[in-house]
């Protein structure tokens, strides 16, 4: 459920972008290289849109609304998700769904950006029990694709130990102590 709600507030975010165009296109190829073409299409070729948590994704959009610095031209929408009683409705007039598809047997990568924000202390509370480490000056990132181009984009992080790469710590050894 979790991956879904994911994927359409991805989605929901692209749609964002799209409508915030002023002259509407019907499809858009979206590199040269590739087959993968989208166009527009109604809320109802959405199999799952009536069961989706409408109430929360509004929600996160006002969140969002109130967090981001968002271009001029869509603080309007923002105004309108709160004059909103109505999460359907207000996703179904201000935003119109966008179709990715491409050739069956090609792999294609929608990658959506999410900048996560928490509160912290520079002290250890009730409320803020756990440290946020800088990166350790031991950790070492080895980028396989220097060592074989059939490993291009493969890294991993671990440390030196003698003359061995091995493994950095897991997170329930730093947990427990490890790194201070």
């Amino acid at each position: 459920m979790l991956r879904v709600f994911i994927k359409n507030i991805v989605f929901m975010v692209i749609v964002l972008l799209l409508t915030a165009c002023e002259e509407r296109v019907q499809t858009i190829e979206l590199d040269n290289k590739s087959s993968s073409k989208g166009h527009f299409v109604s809320f109802g070729d959405i199999e799952a849109w009536s069961r989706e948590d409408h109430i929360r994704a509004l929600s996160l959009f006002r969140d969002e609304c109130e967090t981001v610095k968002l271009p001029s031209a869509l603080k309007g929408l923002c105004s309108e998700s709160i004059k909103s009683d109505d999460a359907k409705l207000f996703f179904e007039t201000y935003f119109q769904p966008f179709l990715l598809s491409s050739k069956k047997d090609e792999e294609s990568i929608l990658t959506g950006y999410y900048e996560p924000q928490f509160t912290g202390s520079l002290n250890t509370s009730k409320d803020y029990p756990y440290p946020l480490y800088k990166r350790p000056k031991d950790m070492l990132k080895i980028e396989l694709g220097e060592f074989h181009k059939d490993l291009e984009n493969r890294k991993f992080r671990g440390r030196l130990v003698g003359k061995k790469v091995i493994p950095y710590y897991s997170r329930s050894e730093i947990n427990a102590g490890k790194l201070k």
